[in-house]
């Protein structure tokens, strides 16, 4: 605070001493050239006050010293416009307009001195109007005194306007200066975040992955009846939390407009079967009724098949969430189809609570993604605002129907490109596959056990031969040591990580692929796949079908 003082004495120390600086300066010009010495050397004082309001105020100079000069400024325009008249009066007032007109105020916060000084400059014009700006006549001036009068004048008018100018590129620049550090914090802050949801995102796939991919195993295992109940509910909660993480992520890109669509070839049917498993659990646990109506002739279409999951996941979550009795339904019907077009539509209703119609838009408005809907503080969450933009994405829009109390029915369809193949050309192609990959090797690089187990049932399951490794250094030997026909390379490890692995690698064996199991999401990490030598990447937590598909792909022909 004394620091500041300081600083703030010394400024004004320093503008002062300009100001009597100019006011000596002028009176010695004055006197010079017009070996005058009288009372009317004011002039001098008046035409250095004008020029130095305008220079001190731009300088960030306190108010009180603003109106004082002012003040000073009119009771010597009064003055002198009683004692000389008219001659010099319209001058002087021009500078006075000047000066307010550039700024001696803030008009935002200071807008009322403005009007005062302004109804002080119209009473002064006036009093001197009505006594004929004169008080015993008008003083007679010398040729040399009016020709100084008038250069004065006119110099301190463009001085005071050159000042302006300058100050107002100074202002500018201070301001375009301001916006890029404000940029540059901003940006680095969204960096940080992102950073940090990067590193929450791995922290939490990594075990998730053993988590869903240990209940999938159960499953296959013959488990009883009341056994399946659990492994389901273990199933649903991972997936669940799955989406929550996504859904975060996915609202950081929506806040940067960075989500893109990645399109590729599925079958609507396999996804909505496999997701209503997990949403009847999810129902039965709640006392809820569940009710799915699939259309099975709907034909394989080009779909971002994750982002299409999202918005499903998102839509029935609020629907469980918001319904404590009742009936849930999901429906995905073929409207429409032509020869290379399909047009789907998938309605989600429920019996729940209910949305009212002052509050239907903000549920979808990224500005109150997190917005109260009954006063038990219940939330909707990240998902509605996600689902509105991914569907945008895809060329579609969110329709909501509901009444407070009566439940809630979002709809929306989908135009989506018919896949290339026919269903059953791609079955007849998996089976071929099938065959193929039987006995073929695989080494799996983990340093986490569970994720190597996960891995390992999976493949063995297809009947493949599968070995493992628990860090780089153990995967450059085996390479050495063993022919194997694809590397499933973790990225983040000890003594060496995953890229470094695959860049020792690569200078021996330049054909086997070599994917990334990781944590991280394609996105994140493309260019470092691509530089290293690797030739994709699974996303942890990965699916049964999303592993042997890989598998399929790079080893499954001969």
């Amino acid at each position: 605070m004394s620091n500041k003082l300081s600083i703030s004495f010394r400024k004004a120390t320093s503008r002062t001493a300009v100001l009597f600086s100019l006011i000596f300066l002028n009176g010695f010009i004055f006197c010079y050239i017009t070996g005058i010495t009288t009372y009317r050397n004011y002039l001098l004082l008046f035409s250095a006050v004008s020029f130095s309001v305008v220079f001190l105020t731009k300088l960030k100079n306190t108010l009180i010293p603003r109106i004082v000069l002012l003040v000073t400024l009119y009771l010597g325009i009064f003055f002198y416009s009683l004692v000389y008249g008219a001659s010099g009066c319209v001058e002087i007032f021009l500078l006075v307009i000047v000066g307010m007109v550039f700024g001696m105020f803030s008009y935002e916060k200071e807008k009322w001195y403005i009007y005062f000084f302004a109804v002080i400059t119209l009473v002064i014009w006036l009093t001197l109007y009505l006594n004929d700006f004169t008080i015993s006549g008008i003083a007679q001036l010398t040729e040399a005194e009016r020709n100084f009068i008038y250069l004065d004048v006119m110099f301190c008018l463009l001085l005071s306007v050159v000042i302006q100018l300058y100050n107002y590129h100074r202002l500018n620049y201070e301001f375009h200066q301001n916006i890029k550090e404000i940029q540059k914090q901003a940006s680095k802050d969204a960096e940080e975040k992102t950073n940090f949801l990067n590193t929450m995102s791995h922290e939490i796939r990594t075990p998730l992955n053993a988590i869903n991919g240990l209940s999938y195993i159960l499953k296959t295992e013959n488990p009883e009846d009341h056994q399946i109940n659990y492994i389901n509910s273990i199933e649903y909660s991972g997936k669940n939390l799955m989406n929550m993480l996504n859904n975060y992520l996915e609202f950081s890109k929506y806040q940067g407009d960075m989500i893109e669509l990645e399109i590729r070839s599925c079958t609507i049917q396999e996804i909505i079967k496999e997701l209503a498993i997990q949403y009847e659990v999810e129902c039965e646990n709640k006392g809820i009724l569940f009710e799915l109506n699939l259309d099975e002739d709907i034909p394989d279409v080009q779909l971002d098949e994750d982002k299409f999951i999202r918005v499903i996941d998102n839509l029935m979550s609020n629907a469980i969430k918001f319904t404590k009795n009742g009936l849930i339904s999901l429906s995905v019907k073929e409207k429409t189809q032509n020869t290379n077009t399909s047009e789907i539509e998938i309605i989600v209703k429920d019996s729940g609570l209910g949305i009212s119609s002052t509050k239907q838009h903000l549920i979808l408005d990224k500005n109150d993604y997190i917005y109260s809907l009954i006063k038990n503080d219940n939330k909707i969450g990240l998902g509605l605002p996600i689902v509105k933009h991914i569907l945008e994405l895809m060329n579609s829009k969110l329709s909501i129907k509901s009444k407070l109390g009566l439940g809630s029915l979002f709809q929306f369809t989908l135009e989506l490109q018919k896949s290339s193949l026919e269903v059953d050309e791609n079955e007849a192609l998996e089976k071929e596959n099938k065959l193929k990959i039987i006995g073929r090797r695989v080494l799996i690089v983990d340093d986490n056990n569970l994720n190597i187990l996960v891995a390992q049932k999976f493949l063995e399951k297809e009947e493949l031969i599968v070995d493992s490794a628990n860090n780089g250094l153990e995967a450059v030997d085996k390479m050495k040591a063993k022919d194997f026909d694809l590397v499933l390379m973790d990225i983040h490890m000890p003594k060496l990580n995953g890229f470094k692995a695959t860049e020792k690698i690569r200078k021996f064996n330049t054909k086997t692929p070599i994917y990334a199991m990781s944590g991280s999401v394609l996105d994140d990490i493309k260019e470092e796949l691509q530089y290293y030598g690797l030739n994709g990447l699974i996303t942890k937590p990965f699916k049964p079908s999303e592993l042997i598909e890989t598998l399929k792909n790079n080893i499954g022909y001969e």
